[in-house]
């Protein structure tokens, strides 16, 4: 099975941003795996998350197939003041389902709880 991730993030700069990745895994509990592993590799070998001290799930989606119509698969409005933001990924069960990363590990569909915000990696900053 295939997994598009949507990621975001915050630096020590008072930065914000956000980056996909797609990993091939059997369960989407290995693919959560597998794109930490991902992250923890990319930050050693490359420059590219330089100065990230954070990077949080936003949405996973488990590509059952890929649709033959054009899919919106992550969309994100934020007010200019920063203040507040919509999220929406799509839940379509035939070829794409998302779902939500929880701090306990579960991962699952279920908005209907309140949590604290948890990092699926952290990085010490460096000046």
């Amino acid at each position: 099975m295939n997994y598009l991730a949507h990621f975001s993030t915050e630096g020590g700069d008072d930065r914000t941003g956000s980056f996909t990745m797609l990993v091939s895994a059997s369960n989407i509990n290995e693919a959560v795996d597998r794109l930490k592993q991902g992250i923890l590799d990319i930050k050693k070998a490359q420059d590219i998350l330089t100065g990230i001290t954070k990077v949080f799930i936003d949405v996973i989606i488990q590509i059952n197939r890929i649709p033959k119509e054009a899919v919106i698969t992550y969309y994100e409005s934020r007010s200019k003041d920063g203040l507040s933001r919509i999220c929406i990924s799509p839940v379509d069960g035939d070829s794409l389902q998302s779902a939500h990363w929880h701090p306990d590990d579960e991962i699952g569909p279920d908005f209907s709880e309140q949590y604290e915000v948890t990092p699926l990696v952290e990085f010490e900053q460096v000046d």
